[in-house]
């Protein structure tokens, strides 16, 4: 700043102080011809827009006043270019540090809700391979007194204590050919599993699936379990919606948004706090595709769990930038797209 405009300084002062002093005394040469003259040569009063008046009076300005103009002109368009620039700069580096403060919080929230996807899952996997519930599940000619025992004494600490520990999950239970009567809520024959709100989303899989809905509010980790190609026995962790959830809405605060997809790209939770002025006009939520378009004015950062395919949006508006993002190895929003709002 000081080496753009210090010679410039310099120069207009020299100029004013010595050009304009010597100039002081000069009149402009114009020959008179004449009181009569003058008037013929003025011409009718009209009224002129703003931008012509200037424009006249530009025109009949003394050289020096105009050579003022120029310079005062040419002083301050350096400093302009220092504004725009250092105001864009400023806008980028802020809209970087915001995206990796958002980044951050995602990736520490998702990371809590991945643990205990995690440790749902063990849990299924540890039970699946028990040795009590491949008995409980291969045996079918127990007598009704070796069932209650069985049931009682083995299946039930199995699949109830589990709660004590995790108050998330609201029950666990096993559906097999081998139980012919239900005993309680944990023990269930096999006919009735397709009773569950979550049994027709399930795909052919052995592995762990999970199933939302929003409205009951519920979520099962469910795994079926096959002798063959026959299925014999699903088991299912049913859990809290809210619980599980409620880290990642907790980051959710004022002027910002969130979100959670499954796989085949559907809602499973969404949480909007935005103004009035950055609502959409058709008073809809905010989706993926209006945010991954480009077209609202959002910031905004995903990350992916490897476990069930969910994936998390965190978003909030943007007043004066588009930030725009791409996939990446670690699933988070790192290009910076600096636009002008119209």
């Amino acid at each position: 700043l000081f080496i753009c405009f210090t010679p410039t300084f310099f120069f207009f002062s020299f100029y004013w102080f010595f050009f304009f002093q010597a100039e002081d005394g000069i009149r402009d040469f114009c020959l008179s011809r004449g009181l009569g003259d003058v008037y013929k040569r003025q011409e009718p009063v009209k009224r002129m827009k703003i931008p012509a008046v200037i424009k006249n009076k530009f025109e009949n300005m003394k050289y020096r006043h105009k050579l003022t103009i120029l310079l005062v002109t040419a002083s301050l368009v350096p400093m302009i270019l220092l504004v725009l620039y250092s105001h864009d700069r400023m806008s980028s580096l802020l809209r970087e540090k915001e995206m990796e403060d958002m980044s951050s919080i995602l990736e520490q929230t998702g990371e809590g809700i991945d643990s205990q996807i995690e440790v749902f899952s063990s849990l299924l996997n540890y039970l699946t391979y028990s040795p009590d519930i491949e008995d409980l599940i291969t045996e079918k000619n127990m007598d009704n007194y070796q069932a209650y025992i069985k049931y009682t004494e083995v299946a039930d600490p199995l699949l109830s204590v589990p709660k004590s520990y995790h108050d998330a999950i609201i029950q666990i239970q096993l559906f097999a050919e081998s139980i012919k009567v239900r005993h309680e809520y944990t023990l269930v024959p096999l006919s009735e599993v397709d009773k569950e709100w979550w049994y027709d989303k399930l795909e052919e899989d052995v592995s762990v699936q999970w199933v939302v809905d929003s409205q009951i509010p519920e979520i099962a980790a469910v795994r079926r379990i096959y002798t063959g190609r026959e299925q014999t026995a699903v088991l299912c962790v049913t859990l809290d919606y809210n619980k599980i959830f409620q880290p990642f809405e907790k980051i959710i605060s004022a002027e910002s948004g969130g979100m959670i997809l499954d796989k085949g790209g559907n809602v499973l939770f969404q949480k909007e706090m935005l103004g009035e002025k950055e609502e959409k006009d058709s008073g809809e939520a905010v989706s993926r595709e209006f945010l991954e378009s480009g077209q609202g004015d959002y910031a905004f950062v995903n990350r992916k769990n490897a476990a069930c395919g969910w994936i998390f949006y965190l978003y909030k508006p943007v007043s004066y930038t588009h930030l725009r993002a791409h996939e990446t190895g670690r699933n988070l929003v790192c290009r910076l797209l600096l636009e002008k709002k119209k």
